[in-house]
């Protein structure tokens, strides 16, 4: 029969993984056999933290206080454990003030307890997070990791890993959070279901953080069923209120209900400071998301001064923001909202910065306006310098479109062409202003082999949703996510100046387009000159673009005659609308016959070439145009060439055949050698590669976009891999100039992967192709080339198929 003692301890360590009904099984049986008042103080402590997560705060803090009352019976051991139990408790109500005193004085008196004294620094530890003291949080987590591997504790080394990844992210440095925690998942997923939502949920607000608020949302909804089946309210009410968060820009009213259904749980609960947390999110995201309230105003202005304290700053500031923020588009007079501080996390600056830069616009400061906008984005490329993940990098950029949409307002209502030039410029540049550095990153086996055992499970044929694969694949993206940086971030864009210098040299017009938060203008700049020419609104472009892609695959079909005919006069009629709109305005003002679109990503699946206006134009989509100017300012002439075909694609032996023709001595690779292997080959022997092979665009994980080759997909996070990359690629294969997006959102896909990494220009298809075509119009591509044309000056002389759409991704000129 287990001893009092032994049932005691079994009882804690069922509490540490949030077994509570075994613990409290173990805990009766415990108090039954023992008379010890130090136990039995022990074992009351714990129950009163147990049912703290159930009842009523109040309950546990009046037990705990009435044991230390009697503490002369205790012996100093037994009162810094219910000295760390008071703080626990304290701090689950959301009041560090409080609990910082019961903890400090446990961490004193638990120096000689490993177990429990790491326990009280991940508390204390807890109550710094809360207050977004990352600094001291950080170092009661350091602190309590490296007693855990003296102590020899693996779990609770994981989970002070895990917490100081939270400590990481407060800081603002999300890869660093995301490696920590990543690290550690299947540890903590494997000490209990509980354990595991505990850590879901802090991965969620690193994701969300990241700019992820999909993953983070599916994640979280995972971690509040899990709290809510083991009947941890605290935690469930925790885990809705960061939904809510994750919620507040695509469902700002479900949000809204979450967090006040959150606020409720905290109040039966005697959470009061959790509750005042949740009502002033769901109070500040009403705010920003509907018209004049005055009842949420009312009630926002009287919740404002009770948001006083440490343990509430990072709900105070965000309220008295959207307060601001909500008269100012009413038009009504509100007092300047005293900024955020210094040390505050770097959501809640860039969020002031948005702020900001709206009133500023609003109250016609325009010059303000711009100068927040500037600091703003300043503050998040450097941000986004933390990770070389085209990924993560991408993502990061919602903490900055709407400063750019605002901005964008402002430039446009001012008509002046170089404002109206550095703001699309600045739209477009979070992820194209990366540039690859000379010196290649050291290379990841561990990445390489989960590379490789994706491809095998998909090779067997697994989906790439599947569990199985999803865990790999999430492996490879926070190995990405996580690397060192490998390539700068250029806070400098071009100048308009330059810009047209250039543009004059190439004989070139640039097409350059910029949003505010409804209306479409576009910049027309050559050696003729500068205009802004206002377009059409956004929402206009929006529902012609809703059916657009869905043609342009129906197009590519081999269809029978008169179907054919019907699908490619929808497709006619559909572009002719669209070129109406965006292009017609300005079709005047472009007197020449190369032009280089600058884009945003909404626009990004525009089969421009297609249009009748464009058709007898030479036609490059870069990135941003000082990507452009990058690659214009060196020479790229092309002395090697190589083709690799995939396997399954009837018409590429055609394809390859033919179009090798035009370059004597080519490297062929053909589908019974087309592995990985070779294709990384031929990426570090060649300065145009042409790729004959199946693919497929992921809208949902991007960089998983891939080309089947033998031995499975070659993806996105391969070409990020490269160390050497050709000048030109040439993608022959579906959908691969494709890519997925709203506006002010950036894009990335197997196309954009290839640019990230060095490529001066890639040929691809943003839709279906249809195979005859694209063999025909490609081999005529080539002989271009051959001849000495540029890339879009290729795509243009083989006279473009609207079967095969073609486009110039980069510097195509």
């Amino acid at each position: 029969m287990l001893s009092a003692q032994e049932l005691y301890a079994r009882g804690v360590q069922h509490a540490r993984t949030s077994r509570y009904r075994a613990a409290t099984t173990d805990l009766a049986r415990a108090a039954d056999r023992t008379s010890d008042p130090d136990l039995l103080a022990l074992i009351a402590g714990l129950r009163a933290v147990m049912d703290s997560e159930h009842s009523d705060t109040a309950v546990a803090v009046r037990t705990l206080n009435d044991l230390l009352a009697r503490s002369e019976r205790l012996s100093q051991r037994t009162v810094a454990v219910l000295q760390s139990q008071l703080g626990l408790v304290w701090m689950r109500a959301g009041d560090g003030s409080a609990a910082l005193p019961h903890l400090d004085a446990a961490i004193a008196g638990l120096r000689d307890e490993p177990d429990r004294l790491i326990n009280a620094l991940f508390m204390r530890g807890g109550v710094f997070y809360e207050r977004s003291d990352s600094v001291r949080a950080a170092a009661d987590y350091q602190h309590a990791a490296r007693i855990a591997r003296e102590y020899g504790d693996e779990h609770l080394a994981a989970q002070a890993q895990h917490n100081e990844g939270a400590a990481a992210l407060l800081h603002g440095d999300v890869v660093q959070a995301l490696h920590l925690m990543g690290s550690v998942q299947e540890s903590m997923d494997s000490q209990s279901p509980v354990m595991g939502a505990v850590a879901g949920r802090d991965r969620a607000e690193a994701l969300l953080a990241a700019g992820l608020p999909a993953e983070a949302s599916e994640l979280l909804r995972r971690c509040a069923e899990t709290f809510g089946r083991h009947h941890l309210r605290q935690s469930q009410a925790d885990a809705e209120l960061l939904l809510a968060r994750t919620l507040a820009d695509s469902a700002p009213e479900q949000a809204v209900l979450l967090a006040r259904k959150a606020a409720s749980r905290f109040r039966r609960r005697g959470s009061l400071t959790w509750a005042m947390r949740a009502q002033a999110l769901s109070l500040t995201v009403a705010l920003l998301s509907r018209p004049w309230d005055p009842t949420t105003v009312r009630a926002a202005t009287r919740a404002l001064p009770d948001l006083a304290g440490e343990d509430l700053d990072a709900s105070r500031e965000p309220l008295a923001l959207a307060l601001e923020l909500h008269h100012v588009r009413a038009g009504k007079p509100w007092r300047r909202t005293p900024a955020v501080r210094d040390d505050a996390p770097i959501v809640t600056r860039l969020a002031e910065a948005e702020v900001r830069v709206e009133v500023s616009a609003r109250t016609g400061q325009d010059a303000e306006a711009l100068d927040r906008a500037r600091d703003g984005i300043r503050l998040l490329r450097n941000w986004q310098s933390s990770t070389d993940s085209l990924e993560l990098r991408s993502s990061l950029a919602m903490h900055g479109y709407r400063m750019v949409e605002q901005a964008a307002a402002v430039a446009m209502r001012s008509g002046d062409p170089a404002l109206h030039f550095e703001w699309s410029e600045r739209s477009r540049g979070f992820v194209a202003a990366s540039t690859p550095l000379t010196r290649p990153p050291a290379p990841d086996s561990a990445e390489d082999a989960e590379l490789e055992a994706l491809r095998g499970l998909l090779a067997i044929g697994e989906d790439l949703d599947a569990p199985q694969v999803a865990q790999v694949r999430d492996r490879i993206r926070r190995r990405q996510w996580a690397r060192e940086r490998a390539s700068r971030i250029s806070v400098d864009i071009a100048g308009l100046e330059e810009t047209v210098d250039v543009l004059g040299e190439r004989d070139a017009t640039l097409v350059s387009f910029l949003s505010d938060p409804s209306d479409v203008s576009v910049l027309v700049a050559s050696r003729d000159g500068c205009r802004v020419i206002p377009v059409t609104s956004r929402a206009a472009i929006r529902a012609d673009l809703a059916g657009l892609q869905a043609d342009l695959d129906m197009s590519s079909a081999d269809l029978r005659p008169t179907l054919a005919a019907v699908v490619r006069d929808g497709l006619r009629r559909r572009l002719d609308h669209l070129s109406a709109m965006i292009w017609q305005p300005i079709e005047s003002s472009v007197r020449t016959r190369r032009v280089v679109i600058s884009a945003p990503a909404a626009l990004a699946a525009v089969p421009w070439s297609l249009m009748r206006p464009l058709r007898d134009r030479s036609i490059t989509v870069p990135l941003s145009v000082t990507q452009w100017l990058r690659h214009t300012a060196v020479e790229a002439p092309i002395r090697s060439v190589g083709f690799i075909t995939g396997p399954g694609v009837p018409r590429a032996g055609t394809e390859v055949t033919h179009a090798a023709k035009q370059w004597p001595g080519a490297t062929i690779v053909d589908a019974a050698n087309a592995t990985t292997a070779s294709m990384r080959e031929l990426t570090r022997n060649t300065d145009l590669l042409h790729v004959a092979a199946h693919g497929r665009h992921t809208p949902g994980n991007p960089m998983f976009s891939g080309l089947e080759l033998l031995d499975g997909p070659w993806f996105g996070h391969d070409v990020a891999e490269l160390t050497m990359v050709p000048s030109v690629v040439v993608l022959s294969a579906c959908e691969l100039g494709r890519s997925t997006a709203r506006w002010g959102e950036e894009t990335i896909g197997m196309a954009r992967a290839w640019l990230h990494s060095g490529v001066r220009c890639v040929i691809a298809a943003p839709c279906t192709v249809n195979d005859a075509a694209t063999s025909d119009y490609l081999a005529a591509v080539h002989s271009g080339m051959a001849g000495g044309l540029s890339p879009s000056d290729a795509l243009l002389a083989a006279v473009p198929d609207e079967r095969a759409p073609f486009l110039a991704f980069g510097a195509g000129f």
